[in-house]
């Protein structure tokens, strides 16, 4: 049961890597900048938005991670002080708050032309599959207790058999 587990975390933080990696291939090969206009502006938006969305899974999985706060992110050039003011009181839903931001964005590109539609389908598509994703990873543990619970379970029942024989 517990390499089930392990299992199961694994291939679901897998499809996460590998919906990110779709959509940055997405965005790098479809995003093409209007003429005088950098393209690594809105490049590197979308790149601090996925890797903050990354960040923000893990720290709702494991416990080390916790102690991430948007400050860090700012500390680390992944959110400027505006966004993390706005993504500070979104409690759980940050993540979801970054993935709104990224369809945003990408939207906004596309009604300048910086990106054709034709992307869109497939652009959506991704994100959606790495939502839901995430969400499959943040449900495991709650789907699969702990190997200590058994072994507690275990516990009371011998205890109960102990008792029972006085």
């Amino acid at each position: 049961r517990e390499v089930s587990r392990y299992l199961a975390k694994l291939s679901s933080a897998w499809t996460v890597q590998g919906r990110l990696h779709d959509l940055a291939l997405i965005l790098g090969t479809s995003y093409k900048a209007p003429a005088g206009e950098d393209p690594f502006d809105v490049l590197y938006r979308f790149y601090r938005y996925l890797n903050v969305s990354h960040v923000l899974l893990y720290c709702d999985v494991e416990v080390r991670l916790k102690v991430v706060t948007e400050a860090a992110f700012v500390d680390l050039g992944l959110l400027t002080e505006g966004e993390a003011a706005v993504l500070e009181p979104a409690g759980f839903e940050k993540r979801n708050v970054v993935l709104g931001w990224i369809a945003d964005l990408f939207f906004t590109q596309v009604s300048r032309g910086a990106i054709d539609q034709h992307a869109i389908s497939l652009f959506m598509n991704q994100l959606c599959q790495l939502r839901g994703a995430g969400g499959t990873l943040l449900v495991l543990d709650e789907n699969f207790p702990p190997n200590t619970m058994t072994a507690m379970l275990h516990l009371v029942v011998d205890i109960l058999l102990i008792l029972l024989a006085f």
